[in-house]
This record gives structure tokens, C-alpha cells and sequence, in this order.
């Protein structure tokens, strides 16, 4: 006699290889069966189906049936940590819990001056909000703080932590020590000392730049970086330089209270040579002869040169709308002074289009828009092909021929001029004279 038995199959939506097994004996001959599956997780998404088995093996599994575990309480936040923290007041930040069991409807914050349950306070606070900032603190006292997560089914684990508030900041000291290093062409690293953080926490530095010309005159100071929420830093990364650009550079701190004085400037530097950013602008179609195309553009200032301006030069790319053909690249002598040039040796009546871009030492610039240009009309470069001739009376002849290949009619065809003479005379100015016998006989 066979034995029979069930197995209830239970495993999460997002992880099917995860299936835990119960085995029930049925109590027969009831027509209903429970089997209890513990050791789930909370809140979750669960498929489970059941299968008979006897002696010799498994039956088919049943459909599965999706169900989901019943919320609980959450499990305690994670990362509670403080920063800000000054004389009367301080920051208190958490993340969400790993274990939410269910849908987070919020947070309870508690704090108190440790060991004086009389001071405690409480706020409630939304399911978005993960920080908090504490006021009307007393200086240089420790409190407790609590934090925990809130569902439906109930308040969650609690987070406690201790913390002392500082004494009253002060303004911070100036950096000193500014080293520049790791120059590129728009970016170099900043190496310093910090100055004092005033009793709290650095919150901002600020870097101001000087552009220094060739002839030593310097720019006014600007900011060209500033960057927050590292009250640790001793090294800044310096961002978006202009290449090929003598610098000096200078640093200030902040904290709460307010910025601290500059500190001295750096040594001068220059960044490296890059190619330019930016294309000459205005390219324009001054005049077109049969075979060539005259054009005229702005040419960069220096400032946008990005190296030695005995270095820069302009290049005109030049191709036939039609397709046809090879794409020509000229380059302009001597055109980052005159900002023309002319293009040769192209086909008359023809269709191009042009662009230029502006190239140095290190590469060549973007290309700019493309603009349209056409040579000038020429005699046309071919002779009508299929020529025939046919008398249709005594004293008329009728020709045809077929129209001129596109290619070599370089303008509007305005007419044709056909040229004819007696025969005679052909034979007199066309054939050789040694070869009489190739005229036609009646001739």
C-alpha cells in the first residue's frame, strides 16, 4: 500500500529559488487540510502552492496563490548620527530602517538633558523627513536623544544616542600654506592648511581666482569655487579654468557664525594649452568667380585661443551638395589676422557647402553651421550627344540631338546654335583630301 502525503510550497515574489517546504499528513478522511509555513518575512509578497507525493514521487504542483504577510512594528533606524553642532543647537540625522515591515507613516523624535526627565520634548515628524535641527539648547550640556520608526501596526524600535552641545563658535581662522599642483587645462588641485574652524564645524570654502595678463596687470578677484558640507577638507579640486591662463588663486572658511579672512595668494600659474572651445562665427560668401569662392568669417578672440597665438589658424571644409566628389580642407594662411579666404580650383555652377573651424597646436576645434555657396556660370564643357539629321522636304532637314549631361552644362543652357553648311564644302574643310571615296555617292 502506497502512503500519500502533502508538501506546502512557499517562496518571496522577488526570490523564487528561495522556497521553504512544509510536509503535512493528511487526517483523513477530512476534505480540508492546514498546514502552518513559519519563519517568513514581514510584509511581504509570498507565492505558495502544494503538491501530493507518495512512495514513488511528487505529483504536479498546484497554481500558485500570491499573498502577502501582515504589517508589524518597524525595525530600528539606521546611521543615527549629529553634525552642526554648536553652542545652543545641533543637527540629528537617521536613515530609514533595513527591516520597515511594513509602510513607514513617520518618525518620533524624543531628547532630554540626560538624567532630568522634567526637559524631555517630543516631535512627530513625516515619513520623508530624516534630519532635524535642535534650538534652544543649553551650551556644553550632554542630552539623550531617541528616535524611532512608526507604522500602522505600531511604533518601531527605538534608536537612543548621547550628545554634548559646544560652546559659543567664534569666526574662523584664515587658510594658509596654499599649494597649487595637478595643473590641466581647466583644472587644478588646491592644497592648504586650514585655519582655526571657530569652535564648530567648517561649513563652506570658498576660492577666489585672479587672471593675470602677460604685462603682470592683474584681473579683479572673483570666486571660481566654492564647495560645502566637507569641514574636514584640505584639498580642493579647482573647477571649469580657462586654458592657457596665468592664475592666482586665494581661500577663505565658513562657519556659522561667518568667513574667515583670505588667506595669502598662491603662487602664479598657468594652465596647460587645449584646443579651442568654440568655432569663428559670421562665415560669410563674399564673391564667386567660375571656379573658385571667396569667404570671409570673425575670427576668435584671444581670450578663446586656448594656447599661443602663433599657434591658431582657421580650416575650411568644403564639399559638393550633390554628394559627389571628396570633402576638400583648406587652410586659411594667415587668417588669424585677415579672416578671409579663398577657395580654388572648384567646378563652375556647382552647388557646396562650407564650414571652418579653428585649430592650434593641440587639435582643432568644432566645426561651425553649414552655409551654402555657388560658383558662377561657364561656357558649357560638352557638345550635344546623339546628333541626327533627317530631310523632310526639298528644302528643310530636321535635327535632333539629345540634351547636355547635367555635369557639363555649368549654368542655365540658353539655347543651342546648330552649324551647317553644303556638302561640298564639307568635303573641302572637314575630310581629308586623300580620303574622297568615304563621301556619300550622290554627293
Amino acid at each position: 500500500m502506497w502512503r500519500q502525503s502533502l508538501d506546502l510550497l512557499v517562496w518571496p515574489e522577488l526570490s523564487p529559488e528561495e522556497v521553504l517546504v512544509v510536509t503535512i499528513t493528511p487526517d483523513y478522511p477530512g476534505s480540508r487540510h492546514t498546514g502552518l509555513v513559519s519563519g517568513l518575512k514581514k510584509f511581504t509578497w509570498y507565492f505558495g502552492s502544494t503538491l501530493c507525493f507518495t512512495t514513488p514521487g511528487d505529483g504536479p504542483r498546484s497554481s500558485p496563490t500570491m499573498l502577502q504577510t501582515h504589517e508589524d512594528t518597524p525595525g530600528p533606524v539606521r546611521q543615527l548620527s549629529f553634525t552642526e553642532i554648536l553652542d545652543t543647537s545641533l543637527r540629528v540625522s537617521w536613515a530609514e530602517p533595513e527591516d520597515k515591515n511594513g509602510i513607514v507613516t513617520g518618525y518620533v523624535l524624543w531628547w532630554q538633558v540626560s538624567d532630568k526627565e522634567s526637559s524631555r520634548q517630543e516631535r512627530s515628524l513625516s515619513n520623508s523627513t530624516l534630519r532635524y535641527q535642535l534650538t534652544g539648547l543649553t551650551s556644553t550640556t550632554a542630552y539623550s536623544l531617541q528616535v524611532a520608526a512608526l507604522t500602522a501596526a505600531g511604533r518601531g524600535v527605538v534608536t537612543s544616542s548621547t550628545i554634548s552641545t559646544g560652546v559659543p563658535p567664534e569666526l574662523p581662522g584664515a587658510p594658509s600654506n596654499l599649494v597649487i599642483s595637478n595643473i590641466s587645462p581647466r583644472t587644478a588641485t588646491l592644497r592648504f592648511r586650514p585655519g582655526s574652524d571657530g569652535k564648530t564645524a567648517i561649513s563652506r570654502w570658498i576660492v577666489e581666482g585672479q587672471v593675470v595678463k602677460e604685462d603682470g596687470q592683474g584681473d579683479a578677484w572673483g570666486v571660481v569655487h566654492q564647495e560645502d558640507n566637507r569641514p574636514d577638507a584640505d584639498t580642493l579640486e579647482i573647477p571649469n579654468l580657462a586654458p592657457f591662463t596665468q592664475y592666482r588663486f586665494r581661500l577663505r572658511q565658513v562657519n556659522i557664525v561667518g568667513a574667515s579672512p583670505m588667506s595669502a595668494p598662491s603662487r602664479l600659474i598657468q594652465t596647460l594649452q587645449a584646443a579651442p572651445d568654440t568655432h569663428p562665427s559670421n562665415l560669410t560668401l563674399l564673391s564667386a568667380t567660375q571656379s573658385s569662392l571667396r569667404f570671409s568669417w570673425m575670427p576668435l578672440p584671444e581670450s578663446e585661443y586656448n594656447s599661443s597665438p602663433e599657434t591658431v589658424g582657421y580650416r575650411l571644409r568644403v564639399w559638393r551638395t550633390d554628394g559627389q566628389g571628396e570633402d576638400r580642407m583648406d587652410d586659411a594662411e594667415g587668417a588669424g589676422e585677415t579672416g578671409e579666404a579663398t577657395i580654388e580650383g572648384l567646378n563652375p555652377w556647382t552647388q557646396y557647402q562650407v564650414q571652418i573651424q579653428a585649430y592650434n597646436s593641440i587639435g582643432p576645434g568644432p566645426w561651425s553651421n553649414t552655409i551654402a555657396a555657388k560658383t558662377a556660370e561657364s561656357v558649357p564643357s560638352g557638345t550635344p550627344m546623339n546628333v541626327s539629321a533627317e530631310a523632310v522636304s526639298s528644302t528643310q532637314i530636321l535635327l535632333k540631338w539629345s540634351p547636355l549631361p547635367r555635369a557639363q552644362r555649368n549654368g542655365v543652357i540658353l539655347g543651342y546654335k546648330p552649324s551647317y553648311m553644303p556638302a561640298m564644302l564639307i568635303e573641302e574643310k572637314w575630310l581629308p583630301a586623300a580620303a574622297p571615296q568615304h563621301l556619300p555617292s550622290e554627293m
